[in-house]
């Protein structure tokens, strides 16, 4: 830091004091780095939930406003643990209530509920997915443009675990956005299928599936458990107008992250 000419040394800054843990030397670092951006790698059990509800409170205590803080977690458990994790080293809990804690799924929801001004369902059954999925099925076996349908691999009907191996299979390509990033203007084809390692036939009804749930790009049919993210970040992948929205964070000082590096791979 700077000193001021004037004085000759710089302010002293406040640190948040933790009630009833003490933290290692590794996290209180983390705690009081001034780094703009930080990345922190632990295996599970390395309370890094901790670190994340010491950040948070760090930031508060250096006077940032609660409602300027943002936390985004992968799951509603991750939610509650985070909460649970900043009231257990003394954060009051008007102020916990005060942080902007989500998932990511949720985050994004709202985010897209105001953009569409509308509530989209979500369909998170097999049930559900299964007609449109069959349909996805019908419209790539009849399509008359097919130029590689010796490739084909086409599931037999009424077979239950398709749905299952779908999903799996659609996570994948959206949580990676492999498709989006990859394809660019090329066509759709084995070579290309092959060269982000998603068989062909799985490829082509998994873009069959998203015609049909996004016929309307601007009033989906329907989202899935994990489609508002999808969505969200395919929109800001083409410079989609976002930033005016009032849920989108502009006014946010501070974002802690859990899970950012997260991939979906397949085993």
């Amino acid at each position: 830091m700077n000193s001021t000419p004037a004085e000759g040394k710089s302010k002293s800054v406040p640190h948040f004091v933790p009630k009833a843990i003490e933290p290692t030397d590794e996290q209180r670092a983390i705690q009081i780095s001034p780094a703009r951006m930080l990345i922190v790698e632990a295996n599970a059990g390395a309370a890094k939930t901790t670190v994340l509800a010491l950040r948070m409170a760090e930031a508060w205590a250096r006077h940032t406003r609660p409602e300027q803080i943002l936390a985004l977690t992968y799951t509603e458990a991750a939610v509650l643990a985070l909460k649970a994790a900043l009231k257990k080293i003394g954060v009051p809990a008007a102020v916990i209530h005060q942080f902007r804690i989500q998932t990511f799924e949720a985050f994004c929801t709202q985010v897209l509920r105001e953009l569409e001004d509308r509530v989209v369902p979500v369909y998170t059954e097999a049930e559900q997915l299964s007609p449109v999925l069959w349909q996805a099925v019908e419209h790539v076996a009849d399509d008359p443009g097919e130029r590689w349908r010796e490739h084909f691999l086409m599931p037999t009907p009424g077979d239950y675990g398709m749905v299952d191996v779908f999903v799996q299979q659609s996570e994948y390509l959206k949580g990676t956005l492999l498709d989006v990033l990859e394809r660019q203007d090329q066509p759709v084809t084995p070579d290309y299928a092959e060269t982000i390692g998603i068989e062909y036939t799985q490829l082509r009804i998994y873009l069959a599936f998203e015609k049909i749930r996004l016929a309307d790009p601007d009033r989906p049919l329907f989202r899935g458990s994990t489609d508002a993210t999808y969505d969200l970040a395919h929109l800001l992948h083409e410079d989609a107008e976002i930033s005016t929205c009032r849920s989108w964070p502009s006014h946010v000082k501070v974002l802690v992250v859990d899970q950012p590096l997260l991939l979906l791979r397949r085993g």
